[in-house]
Protein backbone atom coordinates (compact mmCIF):
# COMPACT_ATOMS: atom_id res chain seq x y z
CA UNK A 1 0.00 0.00 0.00
CA UNK A 2 2.93 2.48 0.84
CA UNK A 3 3.94 1.74 -3.24
CA UNK A 4 0.30 3.76 -4.41
CA UNK A 5 1.08 6.83 -6.54
CA UNK A 6 0.84 9.42 -3.92
CA UNK A 7 1.88 7.81 -0.68
CA UNK A 8 4.07 10.43 0.97
CA UNK A 9 6.09 7.77 2.68
CA UNK A 10 7.84 10.51 5.26
CA UNK A 11 3.82 11.18 6.19
CA UNK A 12 2.27 8.00 6.21
CA UNK A 13 -1.90 8.50 6.67
CA UNK A 14 -2.33 5.34 9.10
CA UNK A 15 -5.86 5.75 9.11
CA UNK A 16 -6.04 5.35 4.64
CA UNK A 17 -4.34 2.51 5.51
CA UNK A 18 -6.63 1.36 8.19
CA UNK A 19 -9.41 1.57 5.71
CA UNK A 20 -8.01 -0.08 3.14
CA UNK A 21 -6.85 -3.32 5.37
CA UNK A 22 -10.84 -2.73 6.61
CA UNK A 23 -12.07 -2.76 2.79
CA UNK A 24 -9.85 -5.74 1.88
CA UNK A 25 -11.10 -8.25 5.04
CA UNK A 26 -14.48 -7.13 4.32
CA UNK A 27 -14.54 -8.01 0.97
CA UNK A 28 -12.84 -11.17 1.58
CA UNK A 29 -14.99 -12.83 4.73
CA UNK A 30 -18.28 -12.54 1.74
CA UNK A 31 -16.17 -14.60 -0.58
CA UNK A 32 -14.55 -17.17 2.10
CA UNK A 33 -17.68 -17.46 3.81
CA UNK A 34 -19.49 -18.56 0.14
CA UNK A 35 -16.96 -20.67 -0.42
CA UNK A 36 -16.65 -22.46 2.83
CA UNK A 37 -20.83 -22.67 2.40
CA UNK A 38 -20.44 -24.48 -0.85
CA UNK A 39 -18.15 -26.77 0.09
CA UNK A 40 -20.16 -27.65 3.80
CA UNK A 41 -23.00 -28.17 1.80
CA UNK A 42 -21.80 -30.21 -1.28
CA UNK A 43 -20.13 -32.61 1.54
CA UNK A 44 -23.79 -32.67 3.56
CA UNK A 45 -25.65 -33.50 0.39
CA UNK A 46 -22.72 -36.32 -0.79
CA UNK A 47 -22.45 -39.14 1.99
CA UNK A 48 -20.78 -41.41 -0.44
CA UNK A 49 -17.59 -39.30 -0.01
CA UNK A 50 -18.03 -39.18 3.53
CA UNK A 51 -16.06 -42.71 3.95
CA UNK A 52 -13.27 -41.74 2.06
CA UNK A 53 -12.66 -38.50 3.18
CA UNK A 54 -12.40 -39.34 7.03
CA UNK A 55 -10.25 -42.44 5.90
CA UNK A 56 -7.67 -39.91 4.10
CA UNK A 57 -7.67 -37.21 6.93
CA UNK A 58 -6.81 -40.68 9.30
CA UNK A 59 -4.56 -41.60 7.19
CA UNK A 60 -2.36 -38.54 7.39
CA UNK A 61 -3.55 -37.51 10.83
CA UNK A 62 -4.55 -40.86 12.70
CA UNK A 63 -3.65 -39.31 16.33
CA UNK A 64 -6.49 -36.31 15.35
CA UNK A 65 -3.89 -33.83 16.36
CA UNK A 66 -3.71 -30.50 15.17
CA UNK A 67 -3.00 -30.47 11.37
CA UNK A 68 -0.40 -28.81 9.52
CA UNK A 69 -0.74 -27.44 5.96
CA UNK A 70 2.13 -30.03 4.98
CA UNK A 71 -0.22 -32.77 5.50
CA UNK A 72 -3.07 -30.84 3.97
CA UNK A 73 -1.12 -30.63 0.93
CA UNK A 74 -0.74 -34.42 0.96
CA UNK A 75 -4.58 -34.98 0.99
CA UNK A 76 -5.66 -35.77 -2.97
CA UNK A 77 -8.77 -36.79 -2.10
CA UNK A 78 -9.81 -33.91 -0.22
CA UNK A 79 -7.92 -31.36 -2.82
CA UNK A 80 -10.26 -32.70 -5.76
CA UNK A 81 -13.36 -32.55 -2.94
CA UNK A 82 -12.62 -28.74 -2.61
CA UNK A 83 -11.97 -28.41 -6.46
CA UNK A 84 -14.90 -29.13 -7.75
CA UNK A 85 -17.33 -27.83 -5.15
CA UNK A 86 -15.26 -24.44 -5.98
CA UNK A 87 -15.82 -25.31 -9.68
CA UNK A 88 -19.63 -26.34 -8.95
CA UNK A 89 -20.99 -23.39 -7.12
CA UNK A 90 -20.21 -21.18 -10.41
CA UNK A 91 -17.76 -18.15 -8.69
CA UNK A 92 -14.98 -19.52 -10.43
CA UNK A 93 -13.69 -18.12 -13.66
CA UNK A 94 -10.60 -19.26 -15.61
Amino acid sequence: MLNQPGVDKENIDYVWISGQLLAITFGSMSTTVSSITNFLLDYASRPEYWNDLLEEQEKFNPNDEIIDLDQISKMEKLDSFLKESIRLSGSYRK
